[in-house]
């Protein structure tokens, strides 16, 4: 299948599409006696398309991996270089989508994230096939810029639960604080044994316990959960 170029493209009439995109026809020709008039040409191109996936990451890596689900009913846009809207479409149930017989040319495809949904990592790995290809922050893609009849079937986008991800990354950092242990502790408060009190024996009850206690030394473990996240977090939260 082949399309018309739009007509009259650019300022020199010798080298542009005469040819109407709906029917096919030039302006009316007006030919004097003994002229010839050589500039009436048309142009085609065959329709180009891209597409392709948006999926449910996980494990919030950015990379397509077996059994990752695709993620239906995602509203994506189609753009143009310039970022102007120019399409609109929602993926099938497993995720898939496309825009086809687009005009050669530059596009943005912007990426409407589902709720509940955070945007994975960018261009994570070395395969382009299989990675997110949205910005995390506007959700949109780098300028694709697609030939006469190419198909373009690279541009995809991950998103991860919101909760999943936030687990992940506290985990990430706890292992980065407290290497070879095994499950870290938040930041809390520990009592230490007055003195004469055997370590994990309780106090006497009634009123005695209760002076105990108030003399008791509490230590806190050092480090405050907020700053934790907003160091090692902050490119996710």
């Amino acid at each position: 299948m082949t399309a018309r170029r739009r007509k009259t493209r650019g300022g020199d009439d010798t080298v542009d599409s005469d040819a109407d995109p709906n029917t096919g026809l030039t302006g009316t020709i007006t030919v004097n006696s003994g002229e010839t008039d050589l500039t009436n040409d048309a142009g085609f191109y065959e329709p180009a398309s891209l597409g392709d996936f948006v999926w449910s990451d996980t494990d919030a890596d950015g990379i397509q991996d077996a059994g990752e689900p695709g993620i239906g009913g995602v509203t994506v846009n189609l753009l143009d270089g310039g970022g102007a809207f120019l399409a609109s479409t929602t993926t099938a149930p497993d995720g898939s989508y496309s825009f086809t017989n687009l005009a050669p040319g530059d596009y943005i495809v912007e990426f409407i994230g589902p709720a509940g949904f955070a945007p994975s990592p960018q261009d994570q790995g070395g395969d382009d096939t299989i990675d997110s290809d949205a910005n995390p922050g506007t959700g949109q893609t780098g300028i694709i810029t697609l030939s006469s009849g190419e198909n373009d079937p690279t541009n995809d986008a991950g998103y991860y639960e919101s909760r999943l991800h936030r687990r992940l990354c506290l985990a990430r950092h706890r292992r980065r604080r407290h290497p070879g242990r095994g499950r870290a502790r938040h930041p809390r408060r520990y009592r230490q044994p007055i003195r004469g009190q055997q370590p994990g024996r309780r106090s006497p009850t009634g009123a005695d316990s209760h002076r105990r206690d108030r003399r008791q030394r509490r230590i806190r473990l050092p480090g405050r959960p907020g700053q934790l996240r907003s160091r090692v977090c902050n490119a996710w939260l």
